[in-house]
């Protein structure tokens, strides 16, 4: 078995930098077997793929896992691509399964902390209140409709344009805008309610 990686790569020849045509191209190449190809369109995706990660993941590392197993599902589903829908959106869709598949594994082996330790810790330390917070504001994301996040981590996170993530969530733009605008005052609202 080997690592499926996003290494930056030159371009594959026969691409012409970008596109839905050659995505398409791209897809149907690595769906093939061929693997510049893939590295290619993993590469040109990369922040979108790790933004459907974080949408579910907000812990790096099962992020990352969860960026390997989709890197994985892509490549061994490519084949069976059928181009009904939109590629990107089949492989945000394919990199969110993933994520909550990661967090379901990780949820099934979080240690459990008596509340002993709890009263143990000092709430008042830099590094608690920076835990604490932390801990609030992954609350918070969990939180939000599934929309509102991914909208808000797709626009903040992977710089997605509003036109993508309406493309991408078959929304109106406004929709999209209103579902961001929620997910910020929706979280400021959380964060407050801590302090």
């Amino acid at each position: 078995m080997y690592v499926i990686t996003t290494a930056t790569v030159g371009p594959v020849a026969g691409s012409s930098g970008g596109g839905r045509a050659d995505d398409e191209d791209l897809a149907r190449r690595a769906g093939a077997g061929d693997e510049a190809a893939f590295t290619e369109l993993a590469r040109r995706h990369r922040r979108l793929l790790d933004a459907a990660c974080a949408t579910a993941c907000p812990n790096r590392e099962d992020r990352e896992d969860a960026l390997q197993q989709a890197l994985v599902d892509i490549w061994k589903g490519l084949g069976g691509f059928s181009g009904d829908a939109k590629l990107t959106t089949w492989m945000f869709r394919v990199a969110q399964n993933a994520a909550r598949r990661q967090v379901r594994r990780s949820l099934r082996s979080v240690p459990t902390t008596s509340d002993r330790d709890v009263e143990r810790a000092s709430p008042s330390s830099e590094w608690g209140d920076a835990v604490v917070t932390r801990s609030t504001l992954l609350d918070a994301l969990a939180a939000l409709p599934e929309d509102h996040r991914d909208a808000l981590l797709l626009h903040t996170q992977a710089g997605m344009p509003l036109q993508e993530i309406a493309e991408l969530k078959i929304a109106a733009v406004g929709t999209v805008k209103a579902w961001i605008h929620r997910a910020r005052r929706d979280l400021a609202l959380a964060l407050e309610d801590e302090r």
